[in-house]
């Protein structure tokens, strides 16, 4: 659960999943630690892939269910390649870097493709969140992906210094819609809240420089959005997706095949403390949001799960978790949900898996503000809370999973 006053809510990237009559067969792998070492149960972080999809990179959150002291520690989940369906791995916790982001938590890691990353390679942006002895973030951080896995050197934190200053947030989403392909990569941050509210701008960060130069030499430019039609919303998870104008729906994908056209987010929790069914659309070329039709009562009202594109169907979009209502008594969510869009003014939805709240049962149990990415081998999951069971922190996780479709 937030620290008191802190609302919640989810982010939702469109798509079809799979045009395809059958329905699909999402599987469940946890993750096997094969070493004594491993974070903290903890809700709240941010998370990215592995380059390559060797594993899962995690950083911060916090392991208290009121959060007054967030984590600043880095962890990467690295997958044995010859471990085959039993997803063996190791956890190993990077060294302290002398510059790196403070201790946060609801803050968000965008992979940025190492065509758009200049001399660097693979990178990481990490984007604002908050921290309660220091308030809310506006910060913006690199960090090289490529070749990291847990051993050697500390990583290389980059801070940048973008102009004018995003205003400061936590529980904002971050999503690449420059494309893979592009020189330079653009970053659209939607939401989240500060002190007083929850906000309903978004800004875009561009790079401009010497391709060839690292992008700890570009110069990087916040560009607030003016169009008001986005009403805020907070702690949400987005994609982009590629809509062509015959009305099929391509969400775009890392290899650059297509360039994504928008960004769109379902649900969440608005500024008068209620969980929306609402979805938003954004056009990034017109730079202009619209809104959906709302997605009805499969997915229902929810804020705090995660959502993923499937790499296997690029039509595709899928949720999972999350909570109904922001009080401590209020349901958790264990669901797994495809969205599915024909390009036009309604969302579709179908329920793959339902929720479970047996540790036995093979997949995740129900959770609220678990951390997802995606992966060149599947859609990563970890960590969240399902509330409490007689003590305070009791239902806390540090598991790791991995879907596939």
């Amino acid at each position: 659960m937030p620290a008191p006053g802190t609302a919640h809510t989810m982010l939702l990237v469109l798509g079809a999943l799979a045009a395809a009559e059958a329905t699909p067969s999402p599987v469940w792998r946890q993750g096997q630690n094969t070493t004594s070492l491993l974070p903290s149960a903890r809700l709240g972080m941010a998370a990215t892939a592995l380059d390559g999809g060797s594993g899962l990179l995690v950083h911060g959150g916090c392991s208290s269910s009121c959060c007054y002291a967030p984590l600043g520690d880095l962890w990467a989940f690295v997958v044995d390649p010859s471990s085959g369906a039993a997803l063996l791995g190791q956890w190993k916790q990077l060294p302290a870097a002398d510059t790196a982001p403070s201790g946060r938590l609801y803050h968000s890691m965008t992979p940025i493709p190492a065509a758009s990353s200049g001399s660097a390679g693979a990178t990481a942006a990490l984007i604002a969140g908050s921290n309660a002895a220091t308030g809310f973030l506006s910060d913006v951080w690199l960090l090289p992906t490529s070749g990291l896995s847990g051993d050697g050197a500390a990583p290389a934190w980059t801070q940048l210094q973008p102009s004018p200053a995003l205003p400061p947030r936590a529980g904002h989403t971050a999503t690449l819609i420059s494309g893979a392909g592009a020189t330079f990569p653009a970053l659209l941050v939607a939401g989240g809240r500060n002190v007083v509210d929850v906000l309903a701008d978004s800004w875009i960060l561009v790079a401009s420089g010497d391709p060839s130069a690292g992008p700890e030499d570009w110069t990087w430019t916040w560009r607030q959005v003016s169009d008001a039609g986005f009403k805020g919303l907070v702690n949400h998870v987005a994609t982009a997706v590629t809509l062509r104008p015959s009305g099929g729906a391509v969400r775009g994908r890392p290899d650059g095949s297509d360039r994504p056209t928008h960004v769109v987010v379902v649900g969440g929790t608005d500024g008068l403390g209620q969980d929306s069914t609402l979805a938003y659309q954004f056009d990034i070329a017109a730079g202009r949001w619209s809104t959906l039709d709302a997605a009805g009562d499969v997915l229902g009202a929810r804020h705090g799960g995660v959502g993923w594109g499937v790499p296997s169907a690029p039509n595709s979009m899928l949720v999972f978790g999350g909570q109904r209502g922001i009080d401590a008594s209020s349901l958790y969510l264990g669901d797994l949900v495809a969205l599915t869009s024909n390009g036009g003014s309604a969302v579709g939805v179908q329920r793959l898996q339902n929720s479970t709240y047996s540790s036995s049962a093979g997949r995740p149990i129900a959770r609220v503000n678990a951390a997802g990415a995606g992966g060149a081998h599947g859609l990563w999951l970890f960590g969240g809370f399902s509330g409490y069971g007689g003590g305070l922190d009791d239902n806390l996780h540090n598991d790791v999973w991995l879907l596939t479709i």
